[in-house]
């Protein structure tokens, strides 16, 4: 069963175009995701540079040395991803595979930052409720869960609040809804666009 699942995961990760870094600044960092994908690369992170807070926020100053090893990463490694798209298929054979994306979003339910620190906000594990941001090109929309914990500065907090923004990033398919267009994806990191990165929409 273990080397079933990692014969899928390679496959999935194999889809797709070579991808280049297509963000300036990082404004969302799943670490995790992000851990996984270095791993699945070849290239290790030291453990000291994880950062042990439950908020990417709460490191202040600290943050810059995670920050400064995950732009590496995502600029050194070269995943094969799909690129979301009016064009694009929404299908189940999607699933898993990694999603670039490059456009403007809606923000929703994102709360305040004090709210966050405060535990007066919490994830509820509802796509219909949970912070997350949305982008239509075409026919299709992709839906991103945003946790606020892996949110790196207060701009990027104000930025997720504003109900809209232009971001360019690398997401993981977690589901496709056929019928609708809808592709489901967790983030592995988001921030601003270089100049000239979107999918050719105004």
């Amino acid at each position: 069963m273990k080397a079933d699942h990692e014969n899928w995961v390679s496959s999935r990760l194999s889809i797709g175009r070579a991808w280049r870094c297509n963000v300036e600044q990082l404004y969302y960092v799943n670490v995790p995701r992000l851990a996984m994908l270095a791993a699945v690369g070849g290239v290790i992170i030291d453990p000291d540079v994880i950062p042990r807070m439950s908020c990417l926020h709460d490191l202040g100053i600290e943050l810059a040395r995670p920050l400064v090893v995950f732009e590496r990463v995502v600029s050194e490694l070269a995943p094969a991803a799909i690129t979301f798209s009016a064009g694009l298929t929404p299908s189940a054979a999607l699933v898993g595979t990694s999603c670039s994306f490059s456009c403007s979003f809606r923000t929703k339910h994102f709360p305040y930052l004090d709210d966050f620190r405060t535990g007066k906000f919490k994830m509820r594990g509802d796509v219909a409720r949970d912070p997350c941001v949305h982008a239509r090109l075409g026919p299709n929309t992709l839906h991103l869960s945003i946790d606020p914990r892996w949110v790196t500065t207060t701009t990027s907090f104000s930025t997720f609040k504003e109900g809209w923004g232009r971001f360019a990033g690398l997401a993981t398919v977690k589901s496709v809804d056929a019928s609708t267009r809808m592709i489901y994806a967790s983030p592995m990191f988001v921030g601003i666009p270089k100049p000239q990165q979107h999918n050719g929409e105004p």
